[in-house]
């Protein structure tokens, strides 16, 4: 098992202490609970806090002792101290056994835990004269725990910027929308959430460079004339919707799935108007409702499934066999590729 380099960076820090901590999980099954070497790094009060059995009140954590001496025989011991010698040394050897191997355990996730710091970090952890041997892996917890752990004002502007940058559509959309609900993630974490309107704004200023997804926008900002319901759920779910049907129209390659769109690029084959008029027709059809639907009955059934077709089982999203490279947004108004 390895751990991967921590930069040191606070923004960086949660995933990492998650990382480390499903590490220190992973590396012992002496201790009770399932909770490997948990007990070690964590304070009595975060370990207590962990998932326990069902009906089992939590428990302070008790790691297993040092069972002294070999106990030692006398040289005129009669057959029953022998005997009851010879059960006694059985169960210290065990006891014996059963800690070195803990101790093993607990000394090799301490140098993989050491090994993952920054060097800086390092550096600012060790004493000057002991380093880090004399060091628990309590204290390297509770060190990173109070360095990087509580985020100020100034980092969490550091955040919002790191998500303002441009977005490259050689990247997959849902990357970017996976880096920006970490980043809400780990603001929230700190007791200082992105407000809503800051999330949606941070998103659209990252993807306003590559032009693609400006009509899709235009079409959720219509659909969604409140602030209340402006939400960046709400626009991810349209851009991921966009995103599928825009992926699968003739002009993908031109808008710049193969290629970033920059502002000083070479014109595309196909004039720029055609581009987002098609993009823009796309959007407004994912996101439209028709006045005075007309469903036509059909005998097969009125739901539609990707895999499956027109039937009246279930839809895209409930099928429980799909083929690969099933598509839960499709529809029977938009069968995205699907069986007729």
């Amino acid at each position: 098992m390895m751990l991967s380099t921590f930069s040191g960076r606070k923004t960086e820090f949660p995933a990492y202490k998650n990382a480390y901590l499903t590490l220190a999980q992973q590396s012992s099954s002496l201790c009770q609970f399932n909770h490997g070497l948990l007990g070690f790094v964590l304070t009595p009060a975060e370990y207590q806090i962990l998932t326990f059995p069902v009906n089992h009140i939590p428990a302070p954590f008790a790691p297993l002792q040092y069972p002294g001496l070999e106990p030692n025989l006398a040289n005129d011991a009669n057959a029953l101290a022998v005997s009851r010698h010879n059960a006694e040394w059985a169960s210290w050897k065990f006891q014996h056994e059963q800690f070195q191997k803990q101790q093993a355990e607990l000394n090799a996730f301490k140098l993989l835990f050491l090994q993952s710091l920054d060097k800086t970090t390092l550096q600012r952890l060790s004493h000057p004269i002991n380093g880090t041997r004399q060091l628990s892996v309590a204290d390297i917890h509770a060190f990173l725990g109070a360095r990087f752990g509580t985020m100020v004002s100034v980092d969490l502007i550091s955040l919002s910027s790191t998500l303002a940058a441009p977005h490259r559509l050689e990247t997959p959309i849902e990357n970017l929308l996976q880096k920006h609900r970490d980043a809400h993630g780990i603001a929230a974490s700190q007791q200082q959430p992105f407000p809503e309107y800051q999330k949606v704004q941070l998103f659209r200023v990252a993807v306003k460079p590559c032009g693609i997804f400006e009509p899709c926008i235009l079409a959720w900002l219509l659909a969604n004339a409140t602030v209340a319901t402006q939400t960046f759920d709400s626009l991810a779910t349209a851009i991921l919707s966009f995103s599928d049907n825009f992926d699968q129209t003739s002009t993908a390659a031109s808008l710049g799935y193969s290629a970033a769109v920059e502002a000083n690029s070479l014109p595309p084959a196909i004039p720029i108007q055609d581009l987002i008029a098609s993009a823009v027709s796309a959007a407004l059809l994912a996101h439209s409702t028709p006045s005075s639907p007309k469903p036509t009955p059909s005998k097969q059934g009125t739901k539609y499934c990707w895999t499956h077709g027109i039937q009246g089982s279930h839809t895209s999203q409930e099928c429980q066999h799909r083929r690969n490279g099933h598509k839960e947004r499709a529809s029977l108004a938009n069968k995205m590729g699907g069986k007729a």
